[in-house]
């Protein structure tokens, strides 16, 4: 059965660009009101703008940076007291460097375990006791196909992405007595602004192109997981059914991935 989202409040951080800007189209297309979330204000105005055109729903500016618990939990209180009941909260918000592992500045590695892994924690820390109170929501987690087919020069941004997948599994189970759903969207490359920070050279995004999803297909599908409570989806499809035979026979799938795995 769908759930339906005509008037809940969505809010999604990292919304200022890519995946978090489309998840934001496709919530509000759903008749939701997206609440997007980011550190600077005139990139958010101009996804506002966006949705709005596409629309006719003019999703909830917030300027937030998640990395900073004490404002993220001021940030969902103030939405739960002036906006209205967070129906669903999507941590989107994220970064990766692509670095070998002697390489890794330990420094950027602390941000991207924090901005990555801890405020989505935080987030459902601070955004739980309110949906349990109404017996009702969801929490999303954008994670990443790299947490089940880790690659070279990926050692730390897989670590953080495998965190995150650990986590909603975890929160799953302890969610589901109160009613609240927890998923995760594992998808592989998208076309987005991403590689800008992860992939300096600009080697790794030009080697697969052609294999990039579509933003706009990954920004459906986060809201599909809301709207059919799925536990999780792997994408592209056939990227999905490599990392699991990975779990199954992992020096098979690395002595047959061979010089793809080293395209950064």
């Amino acid at each position: 059965m769908k759930q339906s989202l005509k008037q809940r409040i969505i809010v999604i951080t990292g919304a200022s660009t890519g995946i978090g800007e489309e998840i934001a189209c496709a919530a509000a297309a759903r008749g939701a009101l997206p609440v997007i979330v980011a550190r600077t204000r005139d990139r958010l105005e101009a996804t506002q703008n966006k949705v709005e055109q596409l629309t006719r729903i003019r999703p909830v500016v917030e300027v937030c940076d998640v990395s900073d618990f004490s404002a993220l939990k001021n940030m969902i209180e103030r939405i739960e007291a002036n906006i209205g009941p967070i129906f669903s909260y999507i941590h989107n918000a994220g970064f990766g460097a692509f670095d070998y592992a002697e390489d890794v500045q330990l420094e950027q590695a602390e941000d991207m375990f924090r901005l990555n892994v801890l405020s989505g924690a935080a987030a459902a820390k601070y955004v739980m006791p309110f949906m349990k109170a109404r017996g009702e929501g969801s929490i999303i987690f954008t994670g990443s196909i790299s947490s089940r087919l880790p690659t070279p020069k990926t050692s730390i941004y897989s670590a953080t992405k495998h965190a995150v997948a650990g986590y909603a599994d975890a929160l799953r189970m302890e969610m589901k007595p109160y009613g609240i759903h927890v998923g995760i969207l594992m998808p592989g490359p998208v076309d987005t602004a991403f590689f800008e920070t992860a992939d300096r050279s600009g080697r790794y995004k030009q080697n697969i192109e052609k294999m990039m999803l579509a933003p706009e297909t990954v920004g459906r599908a986060a809201v599909q997981l809301i709207v059919r409570k799925k536990r999780s989806r792997m994408m592209p499809w056939w990227m999905g059914a490599a990392a699991r035979l990975y779990q199954l026979a992992p020096s098979i799938v690395e002595k047959a991935g061979g010089n793809a795995f080293k395209q950064k």
